[in-house]
């Protein structure tokens, strides 16, 4: 690993031809902290009672000294797995196994809540100085829920050059809303640059299908916040990966075509990657693997704290064991600070 920890217009300029960006959750809670932070979403789903202040989840929260749903979540899967191994009483067993289910609605649906209402509701300045730091990549891979990467691409011309391989049954292509007789489009397996690994809101399942909603098809013009909402009190919820370990994620990955195709793509890809708010801690260590084992050259990593600069020297380290093969093409490591760069309000020059 390069030690010197570089600034975001080094990493610009050290960037090869092909450029990919990794988006973390930092990535949205840089545009609105108070929205996106696990802190502020646990607050959100206590004050909207989502989850009960008088629940065993909440007190679980509280005995984990944490705020972060996926840890959570995580522990309850993994208790659930001890419990198994002991043969638990079954009413004990099944309470544990249902917290964790719901947990993981909680989540959407507190990260429902917290979103912007609609794309007009989107702070346009911001997302006209994010487009042009997205706009330096070749393709986007998220690991986000949200919209906001994806209304970035809506106002801001990129559509055709982030394509995200949705398109309507007459079209071969791509297609981001075009109106016809469907509310949505389908997910049709062709080329495309813009990646949703752990799913999206607007993305469900429909039957044999993946499908995205699109506000411009909706005979009534329903923003996608709406619909979503509306599908979700039906109990139909998006395609989210929500489970708390790698293993049960990537589980849950390769079950799904769309998210499967996402996800096998990463292995394909070469030269530079640029990851942007995450650091791949063990839970993701599904996307780390296929960062170290794939084609790519150099990956720069953004770190916030120490923190970050020691979970992120820890893929340095499995790099580096790479890198020991004589058979395996040599990859870079770089760490940049993002302490200072803020992808929603300072300008790439």
């Amino acid at each position: 690993m390069n030690e010197k920890i570089l600034n975001i217009k080094q990493v610009i300029i050290k960037l090869g031809k092909s450029k990919t960006i990794l988006l973390g959750n930092g990535f949205s809670m840089a545009y609105d902290y108070n929205r996106f932070s696990f802190t502020n979403l646990l607050k959100t789903a206590i004050d909207q009672q989502i989850i009960p202040s008088n629940s065993n989840l909440l007190n679980l929260f509280h005995d984990l000294d944490t705020a972060d749903f996926e840890k959570v979540i995580k522990y309850l899967d993994q208790s659930v797995s001890v419990m198994k191994t002991y043969n638990v009483g079954a009413n004990i067993l099944k309470s544990v196994e249902n917290d964790a289910k719901q947990l993981k609605k909680h989540l959407i649906n507190t990260v429902m809540n917290n979103h912007p209402e609609s794309v007009s509701d989107f702070d346009k300045e911001k997302s006209k100085i994010c487009s042009k730091f997205l706009n330096i990549f070749d393709r986007i891979y998220t690991l986000n829920y949200d919209l906001l990467g994806y209304w970035v691409i809506m106002q801001n011309n990129l559509k055709s050059k982030f394509s995200d391989g949705f398109a309507n049954e007459e079209k071969i292509g791509y297609d981001f809303g075009s109106v016809n007789d469907s509310d949505y489009v389908e997910y049709k397996g062709l080329d495309h640059k813009l990646f949703f690994i752990h799913g999206g809101l607007h993305i469900f399942d429909k039957k044999t299908k993946t499908i995205k909603l699109c506000w411009e098809r909706h005979k009534n013009k329903t923003n996608l916040k709406k619909q979503i909402y509306q599908n979700i009190l039906k109990d139909v919820y998006p395609v989210f990966v929500t489970e708390g370990t790698w293993e049960e994620k990537k589980e849950k990955i390769i079950h799904s075509e769309y998210l499967n195709k996402c996800y096998k793509s990463f292995s394909a890809i070469g030269g530079d990657l640029v990851i942007f708010g995450t650091v791949l801690k063990s839970n993701d260590d599904h996307i780390a693997h296929k960062i170290v084992n794939g084609k790519l050259k150099n990956i720069f990593i953004g770190c916030y704290n120490k923190e970050d600069i020691k979970n992120a020297s820890l893929i340095a380290d499995r790099v580096n064991e790479w890198n020991k093969d004589t058979n395996n093409a040599k990859k870079e490591v770089h760490l940049f600070s993002t302490e200072k760069f803020n992808p929603w309000l300072d300008g790439i020059e």
